[in-house]
């Protein structure tokens, strides 16, 4: 999820079907059947990381739920939240982690990595930008070293940037 951005439900409903590990791509479709309708009934195709694929690779099925619940079937809402909060812990964070929050974090890194909005909100699935501005943070670091673009060229700079004018 920290990965994609994938919501609860479009994790909890991924199925392997939805993903290809050779073009790298999962999609949330409309499943009817399991009583899942992405959001706003927008259908997308998110891009996977290398390192999701290489996760994914040993594990790759034909059918069935890619997060599954201890009896081997699609996990449950509870069980994906627990997990995720055990994981946290375990890893020594001090926030809690939710799958929201692993959501947020997505779009944050990749605000924080140069990738314009618009894209940003492709990816997650919005139908508006300002939902796409919510998920939108940034750290500390990354506030400073983006004024420190701002600085004025030293001495030496300003020469290099010096371009004469003819006319």
């Amino acid at each position: 999820m920290l990965l994609t951005g994938l919501r609860l439900n479009e994790a909890k409903f991924l199925e392997w079907q939805d993903v290809d590990l050779s073009t790298g791509e999962l999609w949330v479709r409309n499943k009817p059947e399991l009583g899942f309708c992405p959001k706003g009934g927008k259908e997308r195709v998110v891009p996977m990381p290398p390192e999701l694929i290489d996760a994914l690779r040993p594990k790759e099925q034909k059918t069935g739920s890619v997060l599954k619940g201890a009896k081997g079937g699609q996990i449950g809402e509870k069980a994906l939240y627990l997990t995720l909060i055990a994981s946290g812990k375990e890893a020594g964070l001090s926030k809690r982690i939710t799958p929201h929050v692993l959501r947020h974090t997505y779009g944050s890194h990749l605000v924080m990595n140069g990738v314009d909005v618009q894209t940003i909100k492709d990816l997650m699935g919005h139908s508006s930008i300002m939902t796409t501005a919510i998920y939108l943070h940034t750290d500390p670091k990354h506030r400073r070293e983006a004024v420190a673009r701002l600085s004025l060229p030293t001495p030496e700079k300003r020469e290099e940037k010096i371009i004469p004018l003819r006319g």
